[in-house]
């Protein structure tokens, strides 16, 4: 669809906002291996506080519309995102620009809806929000919800930020000697994905400042799987 966009074939005037931004950026990622796609958002978020895995990515939901029994919502709660791993289950809360937007009440609203529609069985496993965007702090906080007893650990991450990572793992491929047809469809997910943030106002000066990142390809191997993959900071993941 961003192709007929990009080259005006889409028959009207595209809209960009926080919920284009949002699907348009985790749709990409999801078509990564999940330990791809895990280690991109441990590396784009800051507080190294997300665990080293995620398990088997199990299920997404885009916008779910759970119960607001016990919220200050009305009919529903509806998070951005909702991610079920074998190892943790992750809510995504995103705002369109990076700074001065989010809120301490949504994330307790979207994490008591989530105990509302939780199977008994599941309520074990560890719940991550990751706020993008809108961020006042880059501190990593632990809410607890005291009616239920059930606890979130939110995680900060920005768009820029995240466009880093993608951007410079990108390159780190194109610069092997050789492409396997594998790391060829993961450089043409990258190559989009950087032009989907483009589109939404994400360019490649937003991230100047991270500048001193450093990042590199490490093989490994994973369930028996060659993984080309690790990203790191020169520090710990996720920290200035």
């Amino acid at each position: 669809m961003y192709h007929a966009i990009q080259r005006n074939k889409s028959g009207s005037v595209p809209v960009f906002n926080e919920d284009t931004l949002t699907s348009s950026v985790f749709g990409q990622l999801l078509y990564l291996p999940v330990e791809l796609l895990w280690g991109i958002l441990k590396a784009g978020t800051y507080g190294n506080d997300l665990p080293e895995t995620s398990g088997k990515l199990l299920n997404v939901e885009f916008w779910p519309h759970w119960n607001a029994e016990n919220t200050s919502n009305v009919n529903f709660v509806e998070p951005d995102v909702f991610i079920e791993f074998d190892g943790l289950n992750l809510i995504v809360e995103s705002k369109r620009n990076d700074d001065g937007q989010q809120r301490k009440d949504q994330w307790r609203n979207e994490a008591q809806a989530y105990r509302n529609i939780i199977d008994e069985d599941q309520r074990a496993k560890p719940l991550y929000l990751i706020a993008v965007g809108g961020l006042h702090s880059e501190e990593s906080e632990s809410l607890n919800i005291e009616e239920n007893g059930c606890s979130v650990i939110v995680i900060k991450s920005r768009w820029a930020r995240l466009l880093a990572v993608v951007d410079r793992l990108r390159k780190s491929w194109r610069e092997q000697y050789m492409h396997s047809s594998e790391l060829l469809a993961k450089i043409r997910i990258m190559d989009d994905l950087v032009e989907l943030f483009e589109m939404h106002g994400y360019g490649m000066y937003q991230w100047l400042e991270d500048a001193d990142f450093r990042y590199w390809m490490k093989r490994k191997s994973v369930r028996g799987e060659a993984l080309s993959f690790e990203i790191a900071t020169g520090k710990n993941y996720g920290q200035k």
